[in-house]
């Protein structure tokens, strides 16, 4: 005999789900009305100034409208409620700037000229525009979404997982529960019933996966903390042989498309940088004698694809004897070896220009794996062995790790991040890491050094594992 839901509880579920219907209208209507108003802006400066006749402006909006909307949604632009006011606002104008490029670029291919005045209002107009519109949706989202209650599952015997369980949760998550898995699934089933998202650590396969198909079924909200083999497997793509699913993962070719396309995008993108920055290349070179008369430069043993040692080319940000004793040791927090110039090179990261030539040379990629010292990757790779496939790719000067982590990113999320990047190559994906640098510059904390008295940045307890 089927047991009816108690009518209070029905009750409340739906009202939730009306609440999380409108909620979604809301929302949508706002990222809506934010890309009509921006594509009016734009409309104006040719119909207003009568630059364009009505059919032909009116395709360039569209055109505009197009690009900016594909733009906005794959850096981020409508991810209100979720990132920072700083990354939304950094996406959209990304995205304007990318779209106005490509509208003058229309423009100057049907008139041979360029009304400059009125394009120069209307970008910064819609800069000022997407500012507003970032900062209210951010409040507005925040008004309407409502924390998700969590349940939260880990393993004890996980010093990982130990070391972050007590790490504060997103607010669009609301914890009420912690539970480690010698609750067991029963257990934890039982108390996930009135929560609306399981969240998920490194625990067991059967238990995740017994875990995973509780979730599904009551439709609930999944989050995990993916393994390593999780990353490998988010890169496959489906297929079928004798009539069963199966999962296709695919190695690189070293000459495919994509890899001549890499090298042809490092040689124009360091050759650009390079001359673009020469007078700051000449002005930081003279700071830093003046600061204390050492040498300009500083080369150092890296490491990149397939374990080849290559000479790292930066500007000098420590004292000249900072490794006096011989031990490799990464910057810490408020290291007395770094000089008064250094500590603002390091801070705009200026001190990586130079890297720029060894991607000219071949050696690295702008967009990559971080390259490590021989003697710091050693040491990672005691307690961590799978930190070596960090080096199936060419080391980068930027990437996923140094966009979403830190300097002092701990080695094992590092990994995390570098593998997200290296199973999911792709062109697109490249320009858009390259792009997305521009504002981890910004960032206080991007560059913040290991604990004081560590050399690497592995916590004190990360040895445990």
């Amino acid at each position: 005999m089927a047991v009816s839901p108690h009518p209070l509880k029905a009750e409340s579920l739906l009202q939730k789900q009306n609440d999380k219907k409108m909620t979604y209208v809301i929302l949508h209507a706002y990222k809506i009305l934010g890309l009509l108003i921006s594509t009016l802006i734009f409309f104006w400066q040719f119909q207003e100034r009568h630059q364009l006749p009505f059919n032909r402006a009116s395709f360039a909006a569209v055109l505009y409208m197009i690009t900016l909307y594909k733009q906005e949604k794959g850096t981020g632009g409508y991810s209100i409620g979720q990132l920072r006011i700083s990354s939304i606002v950094f996406s959209k104008w990304l995205s304007l700037l990318i779209a106005q490029v490509l509208a003058f670029a229309v423009e100057y291919h049907l008139y041979h000229s360029l009304l400059l005045p009125s394009h120069l209002i209307s970008v910064f107009l819609s800069a000022l525009f997407a500012l507003i519109w970032a900062y209210y949706g951010n409040k507005l989202a925040l008004i309407l979404i409502r924390p998700l209650k969590t349940i939260v599952v880990y393993d004890k015997n996980h010093v990982w997982d130990m070391q972050r369980i007590n790490y504060p949760f997103p607010k669009q998550l609301e914890v009420i529960g912690k539970y480690d898995i010698t609750h067991g699934l029963d257990s934890i089933s039982e108390h996930a019933e009135g929560a609306e998202v399981l969240y998920l650590y490194k625990i067991p396969s059967e238990l995740r996966d017994n875990l995973l198909k509780f979730a599904t079924s009551k439709g609930l909200h999944i989050y995990i903390q993916p393994k390593l083999g999780d990353l490998i497997l988010n890169s496959t793509k489906q297929s079928n042989i004798f009539n069963l699913p199966v999962l296709r993962h695919n190695s690189r070719d070293s000459m495919s498309v994509y890899n001549i396309g890499k090298r042809a995008f490092d040689i124009l993108g360091s050759l650009f940088i390079l001359i673009a920055t020469f007078p700051v290349f000449i002005a930081v070179m003279i700071l830093i004698k003046i600061d204390d008369r050492g040498p300009a430069f500083y080369i150092q043993t890296r490491l990149t694809k397939d374990r080849k040692e290559f000479k790292l080319i930066k500007f000098r940000s420590m004292r000249t004897n900072a490794e006096a004793d011989g031990v490799a040791r990464l910057a810490s927090k408020e290291d007395s070896r770094i000089t008064r110039v250094g500590k603002w090179l390091r801070k705009t990261r200026l001190d990586e220009l130079p890297q720029f030539i060894n991607v000219l040379k071949g050696e690295i990629s702008i967009v990559g794996p971080r390259p490590e010292r021989p003697e710091i990757a050693e040491q990672y790779e005691k307690d961590l062995p799978e930190f070596g496939l960090r080096l199936i790719t060419k080391a980068g000067i930027t990437g996923y790790a140094q966009i979403y982590g830190k300097y002092n990113t701990e080695p094992y999320d590092k990994l995390q991040m570098d593998l997200m990047y290296i199973l999911n190559q792709s062109f697109w994906e490249d320009i858009k890491l390259s792009l997305m640098t521009l504002s981890v510059v910004l960032a206080k904390d991007a560059t913040e050094g290991v604990d004081a008295g560590n050399v690497t940045a592995v916590k004190h307890d990360e040895t445990q594992r």
